[in-house]
């Protein structure tokens, strides 16, 4: 007579905690996976992230195109003034040895950017720059230079390009890094890399 209570009074006991367990199961949870917002919101900043560096990249080819192209310009016009066989053969070879130390003091990423690394190129590029001129124009017969005056005109203008280009660089950058500063800890949240959240070098111009 005493066994069938208790037993009715554990299943009763029983019965309301299971229940609250299984409720407690059912539960969506609170936590930033459940919701998919945090998750989300660190996509959509990552995302922009990426076009804003995208920006950064494209400009920066862009430049350095433009920088190539000079320099093939000035290689043509060496070709050129060598062909003709009369020409100052120290300020040439003083022009072609400037040529040369350019590969060492180029800057091929944004990380190379150093004030010291973009006046050591910018010295070295001025400095070729006028001497090519200087060989052309001591030239017996510069008339007898093919293209030569063309070309010249065509260093000119790349030449002039250096500026608006660097401009346009910083301009991206600066939007690349004011963003990045402005979500960093959320964009940690994340899985970047701390390498992948640096602030991308400048120039410093202002126009």
């Amino acid at each position: 007579m005493v066994k069938e209570p208790l037993k009715s009074w554990r299943t009763g006991l029983l019965l309301p905690l299971v229940g609250a367990l299984l409720l407690a199961g059912c539960k969506p949870k609170a936590d930033n996976t459940a919701t998919g917002q945090p998750t989300v919101r660190v996509d959509s900043l990552r995302s922009v992230l990426a076009s804003l560096n995208d920006s950064v990249d494209v400009t920066w080819r862009e430049m350095l195109d433009s920088d190539a192209q000079k320099l093939r310009h000035i290689d043509t016009l060496l070709k050129r003034i060598e062909g003709t066989g009369q020409y100052d053969k120290a300020l040439f070879n003083r022009a072609t040895s400037i040529r040369a130390s350019l590969a060492a003091r180029r800057y091929e990423r944004p990380e190379d950017l150093t004030s010291a690394q973009i006046d050591a190129y910018d010295a070295a590029t001025d400095s070729l720059i006028s001497t090519v001129a200087t060989v052309y124009e001591r030239l017996p017969n510069p008339e007898r230079c093919p293209d030569c005056e063309a070309l010249r005109g065509r260093i000119q203008e790349t030449d002039e390009a250096v500026l608006p280009y660097r401009l346009r660089y910083d301009q991206h950058a600066e939007a690349y890094n004011r963003f990045l500063n402005q979500n960093r800890a959320a964009l940690r949240q994340g899985e970047d890399a701390a390498d992948s959240l640096r602030a991308r070098p400048l120039f410093r111009l202002s126009q």
